[in-house]
């Protein structure tokens, strides 16, 4: 058995995302400081908050600079200035994944039988994190309280 497949696909995202922002980070050494804001708010899912996920700030339009993100808990998250995004319009990628309690037993049992863990299918819609439209515009100087109420079917309207 490869050392990779001891991974679970959750260990593999997360390590690609801290890769991706710790890269980002490392390129932006090269640079002249960019301005960074505070970010913090709440990520509802249908109403509810979204229980674990991740969110990324991707620099957009004439913002420019390395993305910026963190874990969400209990529908909330908090990116302190040092590490936050940086100052401008941003795309926001939310992503959670679906907890493996709910498959169905056979299921599970069916890819530990190959010695795998099971997929844990995304639970955000893809419009939220893939190809996502949630746009916003941070500034400096001041702690941006930036709220998604984000929605399973397509037909309601996105905040903020």
């Amino acid at each position: 058995m490869s050392m990779l497949a001891s991974y679970s696909n959750r260990d593999c995202r997360m390590a690609l995302l801290l890769l991706t922002l710790i890269l980002g980070a490392a390129g932006g050494c090269e640079q002249a400081a960019v301005a960074r804001a505070e970010v913090h708010g709440r990520v509802t899912l249908d109403g509810q908050p979204l229980a674990r996920g991740s969110i990324v700030f991707v620099p957009a339009g004439e913002a420019a600079g390395p993305k910026a993100g963190g874990q969400i808990v209990g529908g909330r998250y908090a990116l302190a200035a040092a590490e936050g995004p940086v100052v401008g319009r941003l795309q926001v990628q939310i992503r959670a994944e679906q907890s493996s309690t709910a498959y169905p037993i056979a299921d599970v049992r069916a890819y530990q039988a190959h010695g795998e863990e099971a997929p844990l299918p995304e639970i955000v819609p893809e419009q939220y994190n893939e190809h996502s439209v949630l746009f916003v515009d941070a500034v400096a100087e001041q702690s941006n309280e930036l709220n998604f109420d984000l929605q399973t079917s397509s037909d309601d309207d996105v905040s903020p």
